[in-house]
């Protein structure tokens, strides 16, 4: 993996704990395009826990070598905020 950028937030929109996987919808690029990025639950940096839908994340984007697609990597997850403002 490579392409290491700035933190980016986001907000996870799908949840597939038992495949080891989520993604996460964030808004970058020209215009603030919504865009959703898949994340492996190894990506979640140590001591924060896993995410569930509508939790707020940070990550970093890279480009997996095998696929060429965007993923998230050294992911941190922030529970709650944005589940309990009922969002």
């Amino acid at each position: 993996m490579d392409t290491r950028t700035q933190k980016l937030f986001g907000v996870v929109k799908t949840l597939k704990l038992e495949r080891g996987f989520f993604f996460i919808t964030s808004y970058f690029g020209d215009g603030g395009t919504a865009v959703d990025v898949f994340c492996h639950v190894s990506q979640i940096m140590p001591g924060f826990p896993v995410p569930n839908v509508f939790d707020r994340v940070m990550f970093r984007l890279a480009i997996d070598s095998k696929t060429g697609r965007q993923m998230g990597i050294e992911c941190e997850t922030y529970p709650g905020i944005l589940s309990q403002a009922g969002v």
